[in-house]
């Protein structure tokens, strides 16, 4: 069986028995503490433009040439849609989203050996910081080259996730998602584009990855409003979803320049990154079920929005401006 994932302890040299953890890292702990403290408003930030390099043929192309000294192609079909290409087996796919800037890698045989050690009961198994290290040394010598990091730019560690086995009563754990983001001159880019991801199981085997990493230019600089200004944005957005979100509290909330992603691009109405905050609301007063509910506000001023079909928040803020109350919104920062 061919193994196109590796095994960290060849890489790193030394036998894994750890305590499996799941955190933020200093990229978004730092981040979210500037969006609390508003550092974000009543300031300049940029505007960038996404550009495409490829289409999703040539990604593809470019990926499958890269896998073709291991990856056996017996058995390997084809298959294009409307807005993805992909090549793979029962064993594992390659997909290009897209305009081609998305790909992501799965491959099941990975993904199995992951569960039976999981499932084995032993407990030596990979660490937090030890995926890391794979996934890092992964992105350095094999998917940097199918993506640009600007000399303004950095991809920064961002997130750690458990990968559970949900066959399992235990849900036993079989490996992590280590996520990075992208910043642009120390600004985090949020939404789902500009991110990656790489799957890393228990035992250090590469079991997928997945990037949405567009090229991008400076267009402009824009001025970012107030604090009260952001708030009574954030009640208008509630107000349009017919919720009531007096007295509310934000249960997250992480500011810096939207991108929504590969899928929202191709084809899209705009290329443009914009300034935005990200909110999380998991409960409204007087209300016990409540799944949460996500908003991106746009925080430039409002001249300075440019609305965009794939952004709903940036249409309901520029039709809605009129409306803006005198007061703050009511709505509280549970941070304040």
């Amino acid at each position: 069986m061919y193994r196109v994932g590796f095994i960290a302890t060849v890489i790193l040299g030394v036998s894994f028995c750890f305590t499996a953890m799941a955190d933020d890292f200093v990229t978004k702990k730092s981040l979210q503490k500037s969006s609390d403290e508003g550092v974000f408003f009543s300031k300049t930030m940029p505007i960038l433009e996404s550009v495409t390099r490829n289409d999703r043929k040539t990604t593809l192309e470019q990926h499958v040439s890269a896998f073709r000294a291991g990856l056996s192609f017996d058995g390997a079909a084809s298959v294009e849609d409307v807005r993805q290409d992909s090549i793979g087996t029962e064993d594992w796919n390659l997909t290009s989203y897209g305009d081609g800037d998305a790909v992501s890698y799965n491959n099941n045989n990975e993904l199995l050996e992951a569960i039976y050690f999981a499932k084995s009961g032993d407990k030596c198994a990979m660490s937090s910081s030890q995926a890391v290290e794979v996934a890092n040394a992964y992105i350095k010598n094999n998917l940097s080259k199918h993506f640009v990091v600007g000399k303004e730019e950095s991809i920064e560690p961002f997130h750690l996730r458990y990968v559970k086995y949900q066959d399992s009563p235990e849900e036993l754990i079989s490996g992590y998602y280590v996520i990075y983001s992208r910043l642009y001159n120390k600004i985090n880019i949020i939404g789902p584009g500009s991110k990656v991801r790489v799957h890393v199981g228990i035992i250090g085997n590469l079991v997928g990855f997945r990037y949405d990493w567009p090229d991008v230019q400076y267009k402009t600089e824009v001025k970012t409003v107030t604090r009260d200004v952001f708030y009574q944005r954030l009640s208008m957005l509630c107000d349009n979803s017919h919720l009531n979100c007096e007295n509310a509290k934000i249960s997250r909330l992480e500011c810096g320049l939207y991108d929504y992603g590969n899928l929202e691009r191709y084809g899209g109405k705009s290329n443009l990154i914009q300034p935005a905050c990200y909110v999380q609301i998991d409960e409204l007063p007087g209300t016990k079920e409540f799944s949460g509910i996500i908003y991106f506000v746009p925080i430039a001023e409002l001249d300075s929005i440019v609305p965009d079909a794939n952004w709903k928040e940036s249409l309901i803020i520029k039709n809605m401006a009129h409306l803006i109350p005198d007061d703050d919104g009511g709505i509280e920062d549970d941070k304040k």
